[in-house]
């Protein structure tokens, strides 16, 4: 869109439930999610009113449903975002997001990214061509947020949905199928009114473990970003539970390793199958447990978890409970520690810290190799 207006930004299309079509009666709220263009949302938005005093520049990135966003997707996002934040011209940056994963990707940008620039991302709880369908006044409002934070000069990560502004380091899906899905665990949701008083900057990123956050060049650079499981405590786990199938995953993996190293040095042999299975692609590198309450975790999956510490896995811990992390402590035996892995505490949700962590482990294996 050209336009006599001098501020410029970028559209970035992901897919999700904003650019849904139904495959059913539209009364049954069938649909299937990431049908719709970038193009074709923001024209539609025009339709409804949608009059921006700045020029854009539109990109699908990709066209997804966002439970199955993984890591090529976000390489895609933050790739387009580096050029973006490279262009003097372009003031903001807007992106269209499923719901499913948005809080994900919105706390990983405001993790990673710089924050001289406002980033607002929005999606819908409703298919683009639904009878109640929010998409465009998600996005209308999008806009209007985005035009406030270049016009104030505010940075940062942001989510707007539902009328309602959150920062994106904090906000979280609490409501699988109401319009105002969404809140913000630990800043509260501010109501997005125009004569509203906004924070001049995002709140603190609070953490009391010290994750190593690594340049946007040294995320761009890895193909496959290290692999992080989430684990749950709770009631009636079984002794090792999910842990225990983890590490015994682990000492698979590098029996199959030590295998390989072995067989380099003799003849081949025509019987691969150890070596040719899927255990062996993937070796667990970090494990987030959320724990119960304010981070503490089942007695039964004490020795699974240090026998993961001792084979180098960094294991941290969290809670499973939303709200009231800044009083969480943590386990009392959080001071035990493997041989050589790490264990620590944080503040973050779950999924939070998983993202948190495989940064971190860049960082770390990077300074190794060094």
């Amino acid at each position: 869109m050209k336009s006599s207006f001098s501020q410029k930004i970028a559209v970035l299309g992901t897919g999700g439930t904003i650019a849904g079509r139904a495959v059913g009666p539209k009364a049954l709220g069938e649909y299937k999610a990431a049908e719709v263009s970038i193009e074709t949302l923001l024209a539609s938005s025009l339709d409804v009113g949608l009059k921006p005093h700045f020029e854009w520049q539109a990109h699908q990135v990709c066209q997804i449903d966002s439970k199955d966003l993984g890591v090529v997707h976000w390489q895609k996002l933050l790739a387009r975002l580096a050029l973006h934040w490279a262009d003097p011209e372009i003031q903001g940056i807007l992106i269209t997001h499923g719901t499913d994963t948005l809080e994900e990707t919105a706390f990983l940008l405001s993790w990673l990214m710089p924050q001289d620039k406002p980033v607002v991302l929005t999606g819908a709880m409703r298919a683009f061509d639904a009878h109640d369908s929010d998409g465009s006044k998600n996005l209308k409002d999008a806009f209007t947020t985005l035009e406030r934070l270049m016009k104030e000069r505010l940075g940062g990560v942001w989510v707007v949905m539902a009328g309602q502004l959150h920062p994106g380091a904090d906000v979280q899906k609490m409501n699988a199928t109401s319009l105002n899905a969404f809140e913000s665990k630990a800043s509260g949701t501010q109501a997005m009114n125009p004569q509203s008083h906004w924070p001049g900057s995002l709140a603190k990123l609070v953490d009391v473990w010290p994750f190593a956050r690594p340049s946007l060049t040294q995320v761009l650079s890895k193909s496959h970003w290290p692999r992080v499981e989430v684990v749950m405590s709770h009631a009636g786990v079984e002794p090792g539970g999910v842990v225990l199938a983890l590490l015994q995953q682990l000492e698979f993996s590098l029996k199959t390793k030590e295998t390989k190293e072995k067989q380099a040095d003799q003849p081949s042999h025509s019987d691969q199958g150890v070596l040719d299975h899927p255990q062996a692609l993937a070796r667990l590198q970090g494990l987030v447990v959320s724990g119960t309450g304010s981070g503490t975790w089942a007695e039964s999956l004490r020795e699974p978890l240090l026998r993961l510490m001792r084979l180098g896995v960094t294991v941290v811990f969290t809670s499973r409970v939303p709200w009231g992390h800044e009083a969480c402590k943590g386990h009392p035996l959080l001071d035990e520690q493997g041989e050589q892995g790490v264990i620590g505490f944080s503040r973050l949700s779950p999924l939070n810290a998983r993202i948190a962590l495989a940064l971190h482990l860049m960082v770390e294996k990077a300074e190794k190799a060094e």
